[in-house]
Order: C-alpha cells, then sequence, then structure tokens
C-alpha cells in the first residue's frame, strides 16, 4: 500500500488542499432523507464557512459511473452541487481506486 493512500484529510483546514483529488466522504444524510450516514466519492468544490455548508460534486470514478464500461459521468451527474453541513461530516479520507465503499450505513 502507498504510503498515506488513505490518508485522513482534516475538515475543513484540508479541503481546499486536496480538491484536485477524489475523496471518500462519510456524512449523516439530512432527516428527511432518512438521517442515516452516508458514504460517496466527491470531488471539493468549496465552502461556506459562515453557513456551516461544504459543497461537493460527485467524481468521475468507476464507483459513480452508472452506465458500461468506461462511460463517463453524464451532463447532470458531473454539475450537480451536493451541500453538505460540515458539522454532519463524519470523515474524508482521499479515495483510492479499487477499494470503494460506497453505501448507506444505518
Amino acid at each position: 500500500m502507498t504510503q498515506g493512500a488513505e490518508r485522513q484529510v482534516k475538515v475543513p483546514g484540508e479541503l481546499s488542499r486536496f480538491a484536485e483529488l477524489p475523496m471518500e466522504v462519510e456524512y449523516h444524510a439530512p432527516e428527511g432523507e432518512g438521517g442515516a450516514s452516508t458514504v460517496q466519492i466527491l470531488q471539493f468544490v468549496g465552502v461556506a464557512e459562515a453557513e456551516g455548508v461544504s459543497q461537493w460534486r460527485l467524481a468521475n470514478v468507476r464507483a459513480n459511473r452508472t452506465g458500461g464500461k468506461g462511460k463517463p459521468l453524464n451532463k447532470k451527474q458531473r454539475e450537480t452541487v451536493i451541500e453538505i453541513k460540515i458539522d454532519a461530516i463524519k470523515r474524508v479520507n482521499l479515495h483510492r481506486p479499487g477499494r470503494s465503499s460506497c453505501a448507506v450505513v444505518d
């Protein structure tokens, strides 16, 4: 294993440092969406610290692709911004291809 490949990223301090890399983000979904923990591979867009919200997009990685082999994300998937409250984020790790644990955790 490459040293630091599954490095934990400090929130919100190091998010912009690793913005170019896909990250595995575990967060609590809002109560209206079940409130369960969710893990997704996302790309950091920005943070509004005054509102306590971070913005993300789906990372263009195999785990997020719904089409056939080698198909990239579609325009809607690429452009949708996901807002996650900073307090709702449980952990952020750099994504290592081939080791995906994207799932909903109760």
